[in-house]
C-alpha cells in the first residue's frame, strides 16, 4: 500500500529509506527491482538508502557514508558528512 501511495502521483523524485528492511527475502527481491523499473519507466529519479550492500551495489550509482565522508564506490570522498554508516543508491532515468 505504501508503495502504491508513493507512486500514484508519478513524482519526479522517489525517496526510499530502507524499502526492503522489513520484508522477507523473497518479497525484498521483488520490490527493489520493481522500484527501479518504475522509476525508469516514469522518468523519475530514485534515491534509496539502505544498509543492504547487495541492494546498494545493484543500483546505477552507489555512495557510502563512512567515517563522516561520502564515498563513491572505491573513489575518494565526495563530500564531508555525518557519522552514520550506510549506502545511498540511485537509479536515474536514462538521458
Amino acid at each position: 500500500v505504501a508503495l502504491a501511495r508513493a507512486l500514484v502521483h508519478e513524482p519526479d523524485l522517489l525517496l526510499a529509506d530502507e524499502p526492503t528492511g522489513n520484508l522477507d527475502e523473497v518479497t525484498a527481491a521483488q520490490v527493489a527491482p520493481l522500484l527501479c523499473r518504475l522509476a525508469r519507466e516514469r522518468g523519475a529519479t530514485l534515491v534509496m538508502v539502505t544498509h543492504d550492500r547487495a541492494l546498494a551495489g545493484s543500483l546505477d550509482r552507489c555512495l557510502t557514508l563512512h567515517d563522516g565522508q561520502l564515498l563513491e564506490e572505491g573513489r575518494q570522498a565526495v563530500a564531508e558528512g555525518g557519522a552514520a554508516a550506510g549506502q545511498i543508491g540511485s537509479a536515474a532515468a536514462p538521458g
